[in-house]
């Protein structure tokens, strides 16, 4: 699915629903290294990088790795499948 602006999209309602989710992912985390598999704009990537985990987003649609890159310059992002 295509999203028009997902940085606008993002920064509101999904961006809370998608905050919840992944304080949720966090706490069952072992470990120090996360592959973020489908990362698309990268709102889990970047909470874990931020958490203090060694996180690396892919996704196989370069459109959303470029907008994951522009949201989060910190993060580690790849296209992959």
């Amino acid at each position: 699915m295509k999203i028009k602006n997902p940085q606008d999209r993002l920064s509101k309602f999904w961006g809370k629903v998608d905050h919840k989710h992944v304080n949720d992912i966090a706490r069952h985390v072992k470990g120090k290294r996360v592959l973020d598999m489908g990362c698309g704009y990268g709102t889990t990537t970047a909470h874990l990088t931020s958490a203090g985990f060694d996180c690396t987003g892919i996704d196989y649609d370069p459109s959303v790795i470029a907008a994951a890159k522009e949201r989060f310059p910190q993060c580690s992002f790849r296209e992959a499948n």
